[in-house]
């Protein structure tokens, strides 16, 4: 399995130039520019339509970002790196995940990032975007946020809210997930210009769980997941995914529902490697698992 070098984290939200410098003179002479990496997720903050009718809105879209690097592909030259970062993506507007400033102007085609467990709350430097802690009368430091303490509890990468209707009938679902992904190859990196911003964007999809196959543009279903509520509580929890065989799915639907997973629960979880859905104005990343190999 092929696997890009994604660089240490250095500091959260800190762009931190590792290339020497060079002479004072001929700083003086060259111009520099910024630039800002931003995610947006349309379908995950306002509800989206199944094919088979259900609307599904998201309440909580947490995702945890373990690195953000901008490099070079050809001199490997890291210009800028961010630690952890946790974006609920059910809020809407655009995130900035990184900001750099004085970077040389050039064009970074080495952009890699990665969607990773949370860390025990002991190891972890993780920031909530757009949280401010609460002031504090104690030497102590204060509380982290619970949505990071949320995803620190079960190690989760991703972790969902939401109410799917149709008609009078209602499901919610609350799924923490674990999986580890790089997002890497991301088409033409970033171009930060002389005395200009250059800037891209990273766009999240929440409709990636519901689709019936791996393939871009799938139908999207909500219907075996609204069966699986074994227990009739209208809460569709991962438990009752996991007792759902794929196959089953399939002679159901119709569906391919392909990959590697065996139950409905596995499959989710290799959907949602998914919920990168493009770079920039039309490029992508390629997204491969993380594991003991590709580490």
């Amino acid at each position: 399995m092929s696997h890009r070098t994604v660089f240490p984290a250095l500091t959260a939200l800190t762009a931190l130039l590792l290339a020497v410098p060079a002479c004072d003179s001929d700083l003086k002479d060259e111009k520099f520019g910024d630039l800002e990496i931003t995610t947006t997720a349309p379908t995950i903050e306002q509800p989206f339509v199944t094919a088979d009718g259900w609307s599904v809105d998201y309440e909580q879209f947490l995702v945890h970002l373990t690195a953000i690097n901008v490099a070079g592909l050809e001199d490997e030259v890291l210009t800028a790196s961010a630690a952890e970062v946790v974006v609920d993506q059910a809020k809407p507007g655009p995130k900035q995940l990184l900001f750099s400033s004085v970077r040389k102007p050039r064009t970074w085609d080495d952009v890699n990032f990665q969607i990773g467990p949370a860390l025990p709350a002991e190891e972890s430097a993780a920031t909530l975007l757009g949280y401010e802690a609460p002031e504090t009368t104690t030497e102590a430091p204060p509380p982290p946020p619970p949505e990071l303490a949320l995803l620190q509890s079960g190690g989760y990468s991703i972790y969902v809210t939401g109410t799917a209707t149709r008609g009078a009938e209602v499901k919610k679902f609350a799924w923490g997930l674990t999986t580890d992904t790089l997002y890497s190859a991301c088409t033409g990196g970033i171009t930060v210009p002389p005395d200009a911003l250059g800037t891209v964007n990273i766009t999240m999809s929440g409709t990636a769980f519901f689709a019936d196959d791996l393939l871009v543009g799938a139908p999207l279903r909500f219907d075996p997941i609204a069966a699986a509520d074994a227990d009739g509580d209208g809460n569709v929890t991962l438990d009752e995914l996991v007792a759902v065989p794929i196959e089953d799915v399939r002679t159901a639907t119709g569906a391919m529902y392909s990959g590697e997973s065996e139950t409905l629960a596995g499959y989710l979880s290799e959907q949602a490697r998914g919920i990168v859905s493009g770079y920039g104005s039309q490029g992508t990343c390629t997204a491969e698992a993380v594991t003991e190999e590709t580490e």
